[in-house]
């Protein structure tokens, strides 16, 4: 599947704001990013108007120095990282 680009899910939450919440101006929300890639969420956090608040799962960024240098390998993460025995 071919993966949207940061500005389209921007476009996509302001006109929820200002169309489907009848908000008067998207400048300010909260929103929570749900997603498994850190490079997106990196580049939403970077792109998103300054009003917005972002709130996302902390793991995403703690397994950082678990993942692969290369691709987001979600799938390969999932299976191969364990939490350590109590």
């Amino acid at each position: 599947m071919k993966l949207a680009i940061i500005a389209d899910y921007l476009n996509a939450i302001s006109q929820l704001l200002l169309h489907e919440l009848h908000r008067p101006d998207n400048h300010t929300a909260n929103i929570y990013l749900a997603t498994e890639d850190p490079n997106a969420l990196r580049d939403f956090v970077a792109a998103a108007p300054p009003g917005w608040t972002i709130y996302f799962d902390r793991t995403v960024q703690e397994l950082n120095k678990f993942r692969p240098a290369r691709g987001n390998r979600a799938s390969w993460m999932a299976v191969s990282w364990r939490l350590p025995r109590c």
